[in-house]
């Protein structure tokens, strides 16, 4: 038997959650996008000074960069600000320091939440899932691509890929200007994904301990 003293969370608790208050939500950007343009312009003012001081930077930087991109993401679903007009003006000029057209986003991601898990409209912001027959359909080298790409050490792997992806930006460039500046960027990320290595095989490892198994398709929770 279910355990009285919970309250079930109902509609009547969250309605006070429901609208956007527009004190909070200019705090949310006073502590995302203003620190990260802060940091940004600190970092370039403190590369002639010192590029450890830089770097000690940027990990702030990133942080932020983050919380900026949950601003962006609160915009495009309008649930960011009160007015329509605000959170459209908002998110765009927050894409930019994102790198991200807002509308195009917002448009891809509108398409995600109303396809996710509807296998009859799938193709737009998932890993590819197949059916059983299909599955069953395909070779066996595309029985083991699917299921290597559903493999959280490929997921991991792939990651990686990425980092070093931006590694070879940072080489080349120091090549190309004689600099050794983008040198201390590489190891910076390199640090960031032995990082992100130790922490991600800690979860491998701890989801096997607990479930006896790592199928991504079995893993819908954090709980052992």
């Amino acid at each position: 038997m279910a355990d009285s003293s919970k309250r079930r969370v109902g509609p009547e608790l969250l309605s006070a959650y429901a609208q956007p208050r527009l004190g909070r939500s200019l705090l949310e950007l006073a502590t995302s996008a203003v620190p990260y343009l802060a940091l940004s312009v600190l970092m370039y003012l403190t590369l002639g000074v010192s590029l450890l001081l830089t770097v000690a930077l940027a990990v702030l930087a990133a942080g932020f960069l983050v919380r900026t991109f949950i601003v962006f993401h609160d915009c495009a679903h309008g649930s960011m600000f009160p007015s329509k007009r605000a959170n459209n003006y908002v998110g765009r000029c927050v894409g930019l320091l994102l790198l991200s057209p807002f509308r195009r986003w917002r448009h891809d991601h509108a398409i995600h939440h109303a396809t996710s898990g509807d296998i009859e409209r799938r193709g737009v912001g998932d890993v590819i899932t197949l059916t059983v027959s299909e599955y069953r359909e395909r070779s066996w080298r595309g029985r083991l691509a699917y299921r290597a790409i559903r493999n959280p050490l490929v997921m991991f792997m792939s990651i990686e890929l990425m980092l070093n992806a931006v590694n070879l930006s940072f080489m080349a460039f120091a090549h190309f200007l004689n600099s050794v500046d983008g040198w201390m960027f590489v190891f910076l990320v390199l640090t960031v994904a032995a990082a992100e290595v130790v922490v991600g095989l800690a979860i491998i490892v701890s989801i096997f301990r607990a479930r006896h198994e790592i199928d991504v398709d079995e893993l819908n929770t954090l709980k052992g």
